[in-house]
């Protein structure tokens, strides 16, 4: 999702012939229609009527085609391949260009049925696409791959301490023997490890993993015209995707399976002063995304690693993070098991009353989530470098991947147990609005719209939230039906005007000035909820001290009372519903009757924005004692010393945005058409997202102080140039002519 104005990515909104389809789980396009059954698409990036679901961001509206009384048909075909390609600037010029072989083909259909006044339309796209992208990144040689470290940090033994100076003894050589070579360490190098492809470079591996995508889209649509000229439409949208995605190196390729599915019905009655619209949809979204060796191989257990969940749904390798080497891993957050299941259902009615357009409406929407995402279920093992470090070394020393070739981690982190979540919420919205001719030259824009969205509820009551209420002693964990209180208090008022300048004497022409604002609430993504069911997973986070060897690649989660620590997310059950105030203002004239030049001015500000906390930290901010930071073990410094990291959410993020945007619209005789536009904004605000780690994000530099975190968006882009031309060809007679 693009940010549009400022919005968050996921403040955006899709509708399909009038049907809802947005994924409520993370706002994104549910069905995508195949491009061929597009008739017309919209896309409103600002002040959207009050007629439009939320879209604190932008709106785009996507109308289908329908069948006529005569047959029609279309086929293309579009190919490519990298023999036409040039290199790009990170291929290395001693290997074969990344493969690009991209197959999109697909036709369309159309017609009468044999029902009088009945039409169809029927068109299905295909793709087969395998394809790379080049990534440089930076992985262990074979000198280092066998314990050389010549040339390197001195690295020291853990285990052979000088007992008159309590100091390690250095390895002879700053060689590891073959013999100290951790087995597990040496099999997982000799198994999934690259060596060196890219000799001399900085970056001395280059990853063209393929991507490999079989994509198969349709649609149908029938339209039937009653005697009275009212209308019925039925549509069946489906997407199929299935395929195996190669993410940027050190990630293994994943396997993939995606599948969207859309049935909607509308139904348009009207009379000359009047029209009535009923929409009903049904959108059922699934994804399917698992390592390649899920349900075949127990890669972990096969290595010989001890202690991890026997689940062949999340078999795969664990997560070894080498702080200066890229080693190869399946995703961490995998497995993953998303299916929603969406009803909608709208109505509206339209009429002309003398100078006003009335319309009024409604909207109910049921969603709901079977959700899984997973999070270190094969673990993450970090290695520092701390054991083939000296013990109060003076100098640099020691080396990350030495102790991976030891095979002692520093800190390890898993989640252990099941967190399937099965999520329910309502919608509600009415919405009355009227476009006012108060003058040929004056038009006005009133509307409110009101919403309510039910906070989500776990089906089978397994959400637990944090309850601070025993300050200063620890949060307790407590069942949440559900974990935020309704808010009820969600109107959204609209107003605008267009106001047609009188002509001024000159070559100015037409002036038109128009104005406006709106408010739209925009409800967070549903993983602030789902985060909940992760509290009844164990979240295990376990850190040795560097000196004595704990942990190890063999059992590197050792069922030890005294090395793990929970971590839990709360949210406040406080929290009000987000939303964005837009306003608008600008100019409109003609270029000598054959285009437009338009110049306006657009602001929005966001409010109750979510964002997340880290509150079980030494700065004791949770109990508001506000401490500076001090020496000491993390642990023992936190207010709550027997539980890890805590993320709390709260809605008490802002953002602004102001731009000034430039557009000019020409066309020219003999077919040519021009448009360019220029945005010059800022977008500012004091936090990203609610989730750690998107976009970059890992939470306030200090907590005791938020305003030191306003700063640029991370969606931020201050001048944007774009343009595009289109030709229409002469037709056969001037050709002939």
């Amino acid at each position: 999702n693009p940010s549009i104005h400022g919005a968050r990515p996921y403040a955006n909104r899709h509708l399909l012939d009038g049907a809802l389809d947005t994924d409520q789980n993370a706002f994104a396009i549910a069905v995508t229609p195949p491009l061929e059954s597009v008739q017309e698409f919209r896309i409103i990036t600002s002040l959207p009527s009050a007629e439009f679901p939320q879209g604190g961001g932008g709106v785009v509206n996507i109308v289908t085609r329908s069948g006529g009384r005569d047959f029609h048909g279309s086929g293309f075909e579009f190919f490519r391949n990298e023999v036409t390609d040039a290199r790009n600037f990170f291929d290395a010029p001693s290997l074969p260009r990344p493969i690009v072989r991209r197959n999109q083909f697909g036709g369309s259909l159309s017609g009468p049925l044999p029902l009088p006044r009945s039409f169809f339309f029927a068109t299905y796209e295909g793709l087969r696409d395998k394809s790379a992208k080049s990534s440089l990144s930076i992985v262990p040689d074979a000198a280092l791959r066998s314990g050389d470290f010549r040339g390197g940090n001195p690295i020291f033994d853990p285990l052979n301490l000088d007992l008159s100076t309590g100091l390690r003894r250095p390895f002879a050589g700053n060689v590891i023997p073959a013999a100290r070579i951790d087995s597990i360490a040496s099999r997982f190098l000799g198994l999934f490890q690259p060596l060196p492809n890219n000799p001399g470079a900085t970056s001395n591996y280059l990853d063209a993993t393929p991507i490999l995508n079989t994509d198969d889209n349709l649609s149908g649509r029938i339209d039937h015209e009653f005697p009275n000229h009212n209308r019925l439409f039925g549509r069946y949208t489906f997407n199929g995707e299935r395929g195996t995605v190669a993410g940027f190196f050190p990630l293994l390729p994943s396997s993939q399976r995606l599948r969207a599915q859309q049935a909607a019905l509308g139904y348009t009655a009207a009379q000359a002063s009047w029209i009535n619209e009923i929409r009903f949809s049904f959108t059922r979204f699934r994804v399917f995304s698992v390592p390649q060796s899920a349900f075949k191989n127990n890669i972990a257990k096969e290595l010989g690693i001890n202690g991890l969940a026997d689940d062949p749904f999340s078999y795969g390798l664990p997560f070894f993070l080498v702080t200066n080497f890229n080693l190869r891993t399946d995703d961490p957050v995998l497995p993953q098991v998303q299916r929603d299941n969406l009803w909608h259902l709208s109505e509206s009615l339209a009429w002309n009353r003398g100078r006003h357009v009335l319309k009024a409406g409604f909207q109910w929407a049921r969603f709901r989530m079977d959700y899984r995402l997973s999070r270190l279920d094969r673990g993450r093992l970090i290695f520092t470098g701390a054991y083939s470090a000296q013990l109060a070394a003076s100098v640099p020393s020691g080396d990350p991947f030495a102790d991976f070739l030891l095979g002692l981690p520093q800190r390890t982190e898993r989640n252990v147990g099941p967190s399937q979540a099965d999520l329910l919420q309502n919608s509600l919205a009415g919405f009355v609005q009227d476009d006012w001719r108060v003058h040929p030259r004056l038009t006005l824009n009133f509307g409110l719209r009101y919403e309510y969205v039910s906070p989500f509820r776990e089906e089978r009551g397994r959400l637990l939230n944090l309850d601070y209420s025993g300050l200063p002693a620890p949060p307790k964990l407590v069942p949440a039906a559900r974990p935020v209180e309704p808010d009820r208090n969600d109107f959204a008022p609209r107003a605008g005007l267009a106001l047609r300048l009188p002509r001024m004497p000159g070559p100015i022409g037409e002036v038109v000035f128009r104005a406006g604002y709106g408010l739209y609430y925009s409800p967070e993504i549903a993983t602030e909820t789902y985060d909940l069911i992760r509290n009844g997973v164990r979240n295990e986070s376990n850190q040795a001290d560097g000196v004595r060897p704990i942990l190890t690649l063999r059992d590197p989660f050792p069922q030890s009372a005294t090395t793990g620590l929970p971590g839990y997310f709360g949210i406040d059950p406080r929290v009000r519903t987000p939303y964005v105030q837009q306003w608008a203002a600008g100019f409109q004239r003609e270029i000598a009757g054959r285009g437009v030049l338009e110049l306006v001015y657009i602001g929005a500000k966001g409010t109750h924005l979510g964002r997340f906390r880290n509150f079980n930290t030494p700065l004791h901010v949770v109990t508001g004692e506000n401490l500076p930071p001090r020496p000491g073990d993390i642990t023992t410094l936190r207010p709550f010393p027997a539980l890890g990291p805590i993320v709390q959410r709260q809605h008490i993020a802002n953002s602004i945005y102001h731009s000034l945007e430039a557009r000019v619209e020409r066309r020219f005789t003999g077919g040519l058409f021009l448009l360019a536009s220029f945005v010059w904004s800022k977008s500012i605000d004091d936090a990203d997202t609610p989730l750690p780690g998107q976009f970059g994000s890992f939470g306030a530099q200090d907590e005791r102080n938020l305003r030191l975190e306003r700063g640029l968006s991370f969606h931020d882009v201050g001048r944007r140039l774009s343009g595009g031309v289109v030709y229409r060809l002469p037709s056969r007679q001037s050709w002939r002519g």
